[in-house]
C-alpha cells in the first residue's frame, strides 16, 4: 500500500487499506521501531478459555491451584465470544486503551436486542474477562501494560425491590402459618 509515494522509505506490506493504517498507527505509537505482526484482539482471544491449548490460561490456573469450574470458563468463552470479540476483534491488542475500554463496558447492551442495557454486575464480569485477557497478552509481552486493570469496575447497583402489597404479604404470612401448624399437627398425631 502507498507504493506510489515518492521518498517512501517503509512498505506496510499488504494491500489491504485497514491493514496498512493499522501497520502505520502502530509504527508511529512505537516511534518508528517495527515489531512482529501485532495480533488483533481476536486473534489473541479466540477461543481462550477453553481447553484446547495445553499452555494456555485454564492450564497454568491448574498448576496453580486456582482453577475455575467448568461454567466459570464456558461463562467468560460466553463473554469473549457474545460481546468482547465482536466488538474489539478487529482493533490490534497494542491499540486498545483504557478509554475505549470503559467507554464500551459502560455502554453494553444486550447481544440480542442491542437495547437493553445489561446490569452492572454483568458489565463487570465483562471486565474481569477482558482483564484475564490482557494479563495474558502481557505476560507474553505481547502488550506492555494491561489497559483493562486501568478501567473501575462498576459499584453494582441492586435493583430496587418494591414491599409486598397487603395481599402478598397476608398469602406469606399465612403459607408460614399454615405450614408451621401442618407440622405440628403431625408431630401432634404420633
Amino acid at each position: 500500500m502507498f507504493r506510489h509515494i515518492p521518498g517512501k522509505r517503509l512498505s506496510t506490506g499488504t494491500g489491504d487499506m485497514v491493514e496498512a493504517v493499522k501497520f502505520a498507527e502502530t509504527y508511529i505509537r512505537n516511534e518508528g521501531r517495527i515489531l512482529e505482526k501485532m495480533p488483533t484482539f481476536k486473534q489473541f482471544a479466540e477461543g481462550f478459555f477453553t481447553p484446547d491449548d495445553p499452555q494456555g490460561v485454564r492450564m497454568r490456573d491448574k498448576m496453580r491451584n486456582k482453577q475455575s469450574g467448568e461454567m466459570d470458563y464456558q461463562n467468560k468463552q460466553r463473554f469473549l465470544d457474545r460481546y468482547l470479540i465482536p466488538e474489539f476483534g478487529d482493533y490490534l491488542l497494542d491499540s486498545i486503551t483504557p478509554v475505549i475500554i470503559e467507554d464500551y463496558i459502560l455502554e453494553m447492551v444486550s447481544f440480542k436486542d442491542h437495547r437493553t442495557p445489561l446490569s452492572d454486575d454483568t458489565k463487570n464480569k465483562a471486565l474481569v474477562c477482558m482483564r484475564k485477557v490482557f494479563h495474558e497478552a502481557e505476560r507474553k509481552r505481547i502488550v506492555r501494560d494491561n489497559p483493562a486493570e486501568k478501567v473501575g469496575m462498576i459499584n453494582a447497583r441492586s435493583k430496587e425491590r418494591k414491599p409486598f402489597s397487603p395481599t402478598v404479604f397476608v398469602n406469606v404470612v399465612f403459607a408460614i402459618f399454615y405450614k408451621q401448624f401442618q407440622q405440628t399437627a403431625f408431630s401432634a398425631g404420633r
